[in-house]
């Protein structure tokens, strides 16, 4: 996000120098041009004015940034009688909350305050579902639940919106956010409720919400108003303690990998045996992110030579059991099953690599960057709070970068890491194992 509102900052701050250079030379020669014509000059000024300032103003947490959650516990704000309790500026409890299919995004609770709570949220300041969901707070118009004539939930409920929901790297943000909150506040996850307040298409994430969670549910399929007993709005997904790279450790990252992947029906019993490794390599390739969507998304960070890398791989691997996938045509299930049995990951980097959260505890990481993107942190850190190894490999020459964001993989880098890889998997004296 930082890289593109900066080129679009630039892009921008040319195309206004030379708005303002035709500017300067019209008025040279058409200082007596009727309004409308000045008009017609400075409306598209105004326009690029206005998306600089957005652009500029897009909420950027610095991801080198540490964070306590534990003092988000800290004096909570309370108001209302309890009914709507914020916490450390990052997520709010309301009870007895209604819900208007009709008014999705807007909230009401009972208030007897001559005023609603004012509260403001750490991330973005201005503009997050979470700034509008407190500005359009009101008073319920019940004067208790049960007069009110709606069915009342009885389930802890989590609001959430979701961002790039095709994203698993994005999603597991929202699904390490729940889990935290559980956790914290001693709730059986697979007895909340998740209530979407924005629509997207079904997408291939939903199995993973619906083996997770007691109901998912979006505000438009409900089919009156309702009264949620707990509704917790959840954490800003690019607020998780995932989304703070440079961090040493993660709050229950070792639970909420046992979590989640119990949620399926599998475990972390996978063996380290040298002479039988498990590769996964996750190939990225255009797609839809939706089956609705009428074209392929074009993706960055795609592998030129595909075959040629898995050659390799099963050189340096002879007796290895290699899985080849794209994350895209198989479900989510499948997905998870492989990879909690890999001992190697390999794949460009991209969301797929969130994987590394639900690897064996021995496993390795390998990650590749092309010379376009530069090197991010994101998974380097998910090893790191797994105690995973991690290896990873940069292109520095332009000639390995192709046309349509493909890039090709020196054998002799395949070669190498695997090398190094065997060897700190299995050590010297096993190698002949392999």
């Amino acid at each position: 996000m930082k890289k593109m509102r900066n080129l679009g900052i630039q892009m921008l701050y040319e195309t206004g120098k030379a708005w303002t250079r035709a500017i300067a030379r019209l008025s040279l020669t058409s200082a007596r041009k009727p309004l409308r014509h000045k008009v017609t000059i400075l409306f598209p000024i105004l326009i690029i004015a206005y998306i600089i300032y957005y652009l500029a103003n897009i909420p950027n947490r610095d991801t080198r940034e540490f964070i306590d959650v534990w003092k988000w516990w800290e004096n909570p704000y309370e108001a209302c009688d309890g009914n709507f309790i914020g916490y450390g500026h990052e997520f709010a409890w309301l009870k007895m909350a209604t819900v208007d299919p009709a008014r999705p995004g807007v909230f009401a609770i009972q208030c007897n305050d001559w005023t609603l709570p004012s509260y403001s949220f750490e991330y973005g300041k201005e503009y997050t579902h979470l700034i509008s969901w407190m500005s359009s707070l009101e008073r319920a118009k019940w004067k208790t639940p049960e007069s009110s004539g709606h069915p009342i939930d009885d389930t802890v409920t989590f609001a959430v919106q979701r961002y790039e929901s095709h994203n698993l790297y994005h999603t597991m943000t929202e699904w390490y956010n729940i889990y935290f909150l559980c956790r914290r506040f001693k709730i059986d996850m697979k007895k909340v409720n998740v209530l979407f307040t924005n629509y997207q298409p079904r997408g291939r994430m939903e199995e993973a919400w619906e083996a997770l969670f007691h109901n998912i549910s979006f505000i438009k399929d409900l089919k009156q108003t309702t009264i949620y007993k707990h509704l917790i709005w959840n954490i800003l997904s690019y607020e998780s303690p995932l989304n703070f790279h440079w961090q040493l450790h993660l709050p229950w990252a070792k639970g909420f990998s046992e979590k989640f992947v119990q949620s399926f029906g599998f475990n972390f019993d996978k063996q380290l045996e040298c002479s039988n490794l498990t590769v996964l390599i996750i190939w990225r390739r255009d797609h839809k992110n939706f089956a609705s969507d009428e074209n392929k998304r074009t993706l960055f960070r795609k592998i030129k030579n595909e075959a040629e890398v898995l050659e390799h791989v099963q050189k340096n691997l002879e007796s290895a059991t290699i899985h080849d996938i794209v994350l895209e045509e198989i479900p989510f299930k499948r997905q998870l099953e492989l990879v909690v049995k890999t001992d190697i990951l390999i794949a460009m980097h991209g969301a797929g690599n969130a994987f590394t959260m639900f690897l064996p505890h021995h496993a390795v990481l390998f990650e590749l960057f092309p010379n376009y993107w530069g090197l991010q942190a994101h998974f380097r850190a998910f090893a790191r709070w797994r105690k995973l190894k991690y290896h990873y490999w940069m292109n520095e020459d332009p000639a390995n970068e192709f046309p349509d964001y493909y890039t090709h993989i020196p054998p002799s880098i395949i070669d190498s890491n695997m090398k190094e890889i065997k060897n700190e998997l299995c050590g010297r004296s096993r190698l002949s194992d392999l």
